[in-house]
């Protein structure tokens, strides 16, 4: 089967989370021996600088093509969002042509979020190909839904062959936000991610992975570390970047957590894979997630995990790998931590990272995409 993945993008140098969750499941999607081709419109408004055109690369045997014009905030204040869209639309239309000239028509879009969707089903509209859209977005797994989103989300859902959803809590968000019925499929486990024995001595290393945002409830984690670290010897370290840098900073200053309280950065998963091996518990602070692969990819790697009670982590996290507490409340958060460490040793590592693995594996995954894609098209040629 021939696949064109929309997606955000690829991870790169500079950026080495984007796009991952689309190429992890692109990948798997190629060893099942299908043809799988990423697009992408580049419309991210970053700093570093990008040569207008098509880039073509080739990642884990996939070949990922992405087009950057100019970064979609930029065009939107030139001339509103359905300027922006209309440059979207025409990007998309660019790739596609450009894609089918070199390895023909595809069997179905498979597209990775809302506006990727959007895209999806201008495609289908245009071109009559079936279209699956995955959905991840953030936005639709909050209580509240901004009522734009809301609209857009009716209006393209109810396009789509087939809506996806990461996860059972996702699913029943949208629908009862939209009405409109999903199938769930879980992100996939990347490579990489594996069990190491860890004999590291004392302080207590807790690590967090996920972009500087207020959703990701940072701030409350490092409140949380100020007071466990009163009777314990802890350090934490946040794996990301993002707008919330200097005011987390600020806060890990104020509160004189220097020594315990490191900000590292954007890493690539080798580094990624590097800390979480160093370290004896991953802390998942969120206020929202729609699935959570960051404190999936930690389980992976036999770490116990202290989870708020956010959403998607409910489906993976159990009394055998970790704890829960309640959303935005560091005095919680605390508390998990420290009842995590009381009762450490009666956490089998090798065997969380080993039931992850059984569950969530590149594998698993691909043959319940595959099973969807082969269904959504035989529908469509008897249409």
């Amino acid at each position: 089967m021939r696949i064109f993945v929309i997606s955000r993008g690829a991870p790169e140098q500079k950026d080495p989370q984007w796009g991952s969750f689309e190429i992890d499941q692109a990948y798997a999607l190629h060893k099942k021996e299908h043809q799988v081709i990423v697009l992408a419109v580049d419309a991210r408004f970053r700093l570093f600088r990008r040569k207008p055109g098509i880039r073509k690369s080739i990642v884990n045997g996939v070949p990922v093509w992405q087009i950057y014009l100019l970064p979609g905030a930029v065009v939107s204040l030139i001339g509103g969002r359905k300027l922006a869209n209309r440059f979207h639309l025409r990007q998309i239309d660019i790739l596609y042509r450009r894609a089918i000239a070199e390895f023909g028509n595809p069997d179905i879009i498979y597209s990775h979020y809302l506006h990727n969707s959007e895209l999806g089903v201008y495609i289908n509209q245009k071109y009559h190909i079936p279209v699956i859209g995955m959905e991840h977005w953030s936005k639709l797994g909050e209580k509240s839904i901004d009522k734009d989103v809301v609209i857009r989300a009716e209006k393209t859902y109810l396009q789509l062959n087939q809506l996806l959803t990461v996860s059972k809590s996702l699913q029943k968000n949208i629908k009862e936000t939209t009405g409109i019925d999903s199938i769930v499929v879980h992100n996939i486990l990347g490579d990489g991610f594996h069990y190491e024995p860890n004999d590291n001595p004392h302080p207590i290393q807790l690590v967090a992975v996920g972009s500087l945002l207020p959703i990701k409830g940072y701030k409350k984690l490092i409140d949380a570390v100020s007071i466990v670290s009163k009777t314990q010897d802890i350090q934490l370290r946040i794996i990301g970047a993002g707008p919330e840098f200097r005011k987390l900073n600020n806060q890990i200053e104020s509160l004189g957590l220097t020594e315990r309280v490191q900000l590292l950065g954007r890493m690539n998963k080798t580094n990624v894979i590097h800390t979480l091996h160093q370290a004896d518990i991953f802390v998942c602070s969120s206020i929202s997630e729609t699935f959570g692969v960051a404190p999936l990819e930690a389980l992976a790697c036999g770490l116990p995990v202290v989870s708020t009670n956010c959403g998607g982590t409910t489906e993976f996290i159990t009394p055998d790998n970790g704890l829960f507490t309640k959303t935005d409340d560091a005095q919680g958060i605390a508390d998990a931590i420290v009842e995590l460490i009381t009762h450490y040793n009666q956490y089998n590592r090798r065997q969380i990272a080993d039931d992850i693995h059984a569950q969530y594996n590149a594998e698993v995954i691909a043959n319940q995409l595959t099973t969807i894609f082969e269904q959504v098209v035989a529908n469509n040629k008897n249409i």
